[in-house]
This record gives structure tokens, C-alpha cells and sequence, in this order.
């Protein structure tokens, strides 16, 4: 009878397992990315001593468009983003001084540190990194940085 029930629990043990590999491969099935699809991306270390707050931002699109756009249409562009050629991002940040400020820019996203402050903002759209620029805005505190953004996608119009 010991014997019944070892083999019983073996059993049992053994069922256990294949049920719990059939549930894992199931949840794989039903993922959309592997974990080695995602990649590392941009880590940021943050610490839970810093103090630093998240300076006001606004993200805006921006198009190059003439009156044959506005007013006949020719080149069929539109007030989406899809058909923006650059992002411009304000940061307002009181109190700080330009040389205080540091900004680094990514194809994904915007880093920005100051005593203050700290931005770690994901662009909607990967950017040309190297094709922009930033101005600082003195009276207003704000930082404005211009990215053109990359485009995979040509739109070709018949």
C-alpha cells in the first residue's frame, strides 16, 4: 500500500508539472513580444532619495505648410500627427539657469537633468537625435527643444 501511494503522488507530482509547462506555453502563445524582442532600451537609475521633481512639459507637432495646403489641398497633408515633420518640446523650469541644465537626446527619448529637476521623456515618434536643437527662453524659464522626426513611411500621393 506504501507502494500504491508513492506511485500515486509521483503521479500526481508529475501531472502537476505538465500542467504547469502547458499553462506557460499557453501564456507564450498568447504574448504579443518575447521578452529578447524588447530589448534593454534607456535605463535610468533612480534613486528613492532624490528629491527632484518632473518639470512641466508640453509635447507639439509641427508642419511645414504653405497656401497650396491651406487652400487647394495639392500635397493631401492633414493636421494629423502622421504627417508632422517635427516635435517641439517646452520645458518650463523655474528657477534654474541654462548652464545648470542638462539635456541628452535620444532616437526614443529626451533625458534632462538640473538641480531641481529631472525629465525622462518617451517620444511618441523616434527623432533624428543629431538634426535638432534646443534654445533656452531666460525670461520665461523654458527650454525648447526641436527634433525632426524619422520617418520610416514616405506618403506617396497618385
Amino acid at each position: 500500500s506504501n507502494f500504491l501511494k508513492k506511485e500515486k503522488e509521483k503521479s500526481a507530482k508529475a501531472t502537476k508539472e505538465q500542467e504547469k509547462k502547458q499553462e506557460e506555453a499557453a501564456k507564450k502563445a498568447d504574448s504579443i513580444w518575447d521578452s529578447e524582442e524588447l530589448g534593454d532600451g534607456i535605463k535610468v537609475r533612480e534613486y528613492a532619495s532624490d528629491d527632484r521633481v518632473e518639470p512641466e512639459y508640453d509635447i507639439m507637432y509641427r508642419q511645414k505648410i504653405g497656401s497650396e495646403d491651406v487652400f487647394l489641398g495639392i500635397s493631401d497633408k492633414d493636421n494629423s500627427s502622421d504627417h508632422c515633420e517635427e516635435i517641439l518640446v517646452k520645458i518650463h523650469l523655474p528657477g534654474v539657469t541654462m548652464r545648470d541644465v542638462s539635456l541628452e537626446v535620444f532616437k526614443e527619448r529626451l533625458l534632462l537633468q538640473s538641480p531641481k529637476h529631472r525629465l525622462n521623456l518617451p517620444f511618441p515618434y523616434h527623432v533624428k537625435k543629431n538634426e535638432g536643437n534646443a534654445k533656452w527662453d531666460k525670461p520665461e524659464e523654458t527650454l525648447r527643444v526641436v527634433l525632426p522626426i524619422e520617418r520610416d513611411v514616405q506618403y506617396v500621393h497618385m
